[in-house]
């Protein structure tokens, strides 16, 4: 498992987490009430991911 923290402009850093296990990866974005994610970085993320997948 990793967890990586994404800072951007906010103060507090986004959590995107990396689980493998069997072979397959899960990504997360960890996005609860104490964990607030700037609707920048989510959309930075997302959009990073989306052009990998293309590639």
């Amino acid at each position: 498992m990793i967890v990586l923290l994404i800072y951007g402009k906010s103060p507090e850093p986004a959590a995107l987490t990396l689980h493998g296990n069997h072979g397959q990866t899960r990504l997360s974005l960890v996005e609860n009430p104490q964990q607030y994610v700037d609707p920048g970085i989510r959309s930075a993320i997302e959009q990073t991911l989306q052009r990998s997948l293309l590639e």
